[in-house]
């Protein structure tokens, strides 16, 4: 934030490594999983939803990116749209917030090559967590994903570079069994991983919150710590 007021801000060693600490007003707590808490308790809905509802079609891969327009940069399109080039039998999914932003984006996939048909837009929906391939980058927003990744047992989904995001994006694309696997990995993680262990969660950030506390009962100023990960019996 920026602001001299705001003592800490809740990270992981991810989202904030140690040699970005200094980049914050804020200090840096952080957590041994993830910075995020998740609801265990959150309703997931059952049954896999027909494409047709959505507007996609029934057999080709979808890639797809749910983040809004305004944070489409060029370079990025022009990755998606090599991707697309290169797997033919594929379109993409996004969101767009009005028509202009629509129309803005066919054009763009139109000059590229790419039939802008094979874009597919979402309408807003009910939040559901998700988690998706990334580009790690510098910024604590960029390494969000990275961050869930990481805490979900998978890390081979990070890549560093827009080229290894590319050819990793490919191959997923052209490897169902590997994509398969990917899958699987995430369900079991949604009842075993730390990720959506909510009571973990709480049981760190409260150690967060007494070491905090301390510290201001000890009349010294706030300072970047990391809080250690309970033993299987704590």
């Amino acid at each position: 934030m920026g602001a001299t007021y705001i003592d800490y801000i809740i990270a992981d060693d991810y989202v904030i490594p140690s040699g970005s600490r200094d980049g914050y007003q804020e200090k840096a707590v952080s957590l041994p999983d993830c910075f995020q808490v998740n609801d265990s308790q959150r309703f997931l809905p059952g049954g896999n939803p027909a494409r047709t509802l959505y507007g996609l079609p029934e057999s080709c891969f979808v890639f797809c990116c749910f983040n809004n327009s305004n944070k489409i940069t060029p370079p990025v399109f022009d990755c998606w749209m090599r991707l697309m080039k290169a797997h033919t039998d594929s379109v993409f999914w996004l969101i767009a917030n009005d028509e202009r932003s629509r129309a803005n984006l066919r054009k763009e996939a139109e000059q590229r090559g790419v039939n802008p048909a094979r874009l597919v837009f979402a309408e807003r929906m009910p939040y559901h967590a998700h988690l998706q391939l990334t580009c790690s980058g510098e910024a604590f927003a960029s390494r969000m994903a990275g961050s869930l990744l990481r805490a979900c047992g998978l890390n081979q989904l990070i890549t560093h570079t827009m080229a290894d995001y590319e050819t990793l994006a490919l191959r997923l694309a052209n490897n169902p069994d590997e994509l398969r696997n990917i899958r699987d990995t995430l369900v079991a993680q949604r009842t075993t991983g730390s990720l959506f262990n909510t009571q973990r969660f709480c049981r760190h950030l409260e150690s967060a919150f007494i070491t905090m506390l301390d510290t201001l009962e000890q009349g010294k100023p706030p300072k970047s710590f990391s809080v250690a990960a309970e033993t299987e019996s704590g």
